[in-house]
């Protein structure tokens, strides 16, 4: 669990993140992002990281295990932010008055960001893209 205002920490956990997928070949290309509990982004403003991810063309059975998450296919309630991703409360504020005024949904364990433009695509964090999304669950697929 992370501070996003810990950007040093954040920086040094990332940093770790991005030296174990480049060793264990998981790197693709594609998007990386944060997850974030359920508890932090329902009841907070989204400022906890749980942990990073990386998406991969690998097979299932070739990620070592211990890292293996798989993101759950379904529905996703999606948002986009746009400035600098430590400060997404925005987008968090939005998927919770959405959630609040529609008592049906239940929302997944984590939410999701991925950065769709950030620093390597324009040195102003003004113009940074994250999409934000928290899956939504049927009472037959609700998590706890």
């Amino acid at each position: 669990m992370m501070l996003k205002e810990d950007h040093a920490g954040i920086e040094r956990a990332l940093m770790a993140h991005m030296r174990y997928i480049m060793e264990h070949g998981l790197n693709s290309g594609l998007v990386f992002g944060a997850m974030v509990r359920r508890a932090d982004f329902l009841e907070g403003d989204g400022h906890l990281l749980s942990c990073f991810f990386t998406v991969t063309t690998r097979s299932v059975a070739t990620v070592p295990p211990d890292v293996l998450f798989v993101r759950p296919a379904g529905r996703y309630l999606v948002t986009y932010f746009r400035g600098d991703y430590m400060k997404t409360r925005a987008a968090y504020d939005r998927l919770r008055d959405y959630l609040q005024s529609h008592p049906a949904l239940h929302a997944g364990a984590y939410s999701y960001e991925e950065s769709i433009l950030e620093d390597l695509s324009t040195a102003d964090p003004r113009g940074y893209l994250t999409r934000v999304g928290i899956r939504l669950q049927d009472d037959s697929t609700r998590e706890e």
